[in-house]
């Protein structure tokens, strides 16, 4: 189906929606369900991104530039507000030895 639209959306909205969740996967308190929150989230944002490739609305660029910019959103907030923890245990650790 293509759309008869002008209108042709960069990055996919709709897509970014979905990946938009990755932030949980950095959370400390979900540590062990990372890998199932990464696959859920990328199968949910593919799927609206696919939604909307059927249309005609988006590209597969556009999807893929979604996750990638949110995916790299997310790793720069986690380092950003998770560091000084990281940081402070690796210093403990090296002092006690």
């Amino acid at each position: 189906m293509v759309a008869n639209t002008p209108a042709k959306c960069f990055p996919a909205a709709h897509a970014s929606a979905g990946f938009s969740l990755y932030g949980l996967v950095f959370l400390p308190t979900l540590k062990k369900y990372r890998y199932r929150i990464f696959e859920s989230m990328t199968v949910l944002g593919w799927t609206m991104g696919l939604y909307k490739m059927l249309f005609g609305d988006h590209f597969f660029s556009h999807t893929l530039v979604s996750m990638l910019l949110s995916l790299t959103i997310a790793c720069a907030l986690s380092s950003l507000f998770f560091k000084k923890k990281t940081t402070s245990t690796i210093k403990s650790i090296t002092l006690n030895i």
